[in-house]
């Protein structure tokens, strides 16, 4: 698994060849979505963290909005005082970038990552915030909310439930974080039923199980 520092520096690197900005909520949730797509494809989580339904912040990681990202903002001379800072453009160096566990990723890690990041990385982070407010894993964790527990953790079950939703048929709306993430999910899916069939094929005149 991996820690969320690992991947936030490794967002940075990619802001830092763009014209976006980069902020704290940025790095969040891109970090929960890239989590969420590499469960759907791999059957594990990718984060060693908690995701919480924190509000106002929407999905976040908790550590990677308190100490980790004091952190970062230090290591890129950046004044953390100034909350959404610009963090890829700060005066910091490729070299001293990759101060972060850089073999802590692996190619499968990195093309979700970065399949996210093609798809969100423009958004600003109040959008992002707001989007996240949107999805089925928000709406499902804010439902165990309480005076004493008023971050609720995102369970494997809320990842579950809304990859079986996507699979039975949900279609997009008008979040945009929500629609990408059907639309890659219905592809793995769409991926899956054409290398079935592909192996059914070989055994001969089997009829095709998957009619679309």
């Amino acid at each position: 698994m991996v820690r969320p520092e690992d991947i936030a520096n490794y967002l940075i690197l990619s802001y830092k060849r763009t014209i976006f900005q980069c902020d704290k909520r940025k790095l969040q949730k891109i970090t929960i979505y890239s989590d969420l797509i590499y469960y759907a494809k791999n059957h594990q989580r990718m984060l060693d963290e908690d995701v919480v339904t924190a509000s106002p912040s929407g999905l976040s990681i908790e550590r990677l909005s308190t100490g980790i990202y004091d952190l970062i903002l230090n290591s890129y001379n950046c004044n953390k005082d100034i909350e959404d800072s610009d963090i890829s453009n700060a005066d910091v160096s490729l070299n001293a970038a990759y101060s972060y566990n850089d073999k802590a990723l692996n190619e499968e890690h990195k093309k979700c990552i970065d399949y996210v990041f093609k798809k969100l990385g423009a958004y600003s982070g109040d959008d992002l915030t707001l989007m996240s407010k949107g999805t089925l894993l928000w709406i499902e964790a804010r439902k165990l909310a309480t005076n004493d527990r008023p971050s609720p953790i995102v369970t494997i079950e809320m990842y579950e439930k809304f990859i079986e939703h996507v699979i039975n048929g949900a279609t997009a709306d008008d979040n945009d974080v929500q629609n990408f993430i059907v639309d890659y999910l219905k592809k793995l899916l769409n991926d899956f039923k054409k290398k079935l069939n592909k192996e059914l094929n070989k055994y001969g005149n089997i009829t095709d199980v998957f009619i679309s």
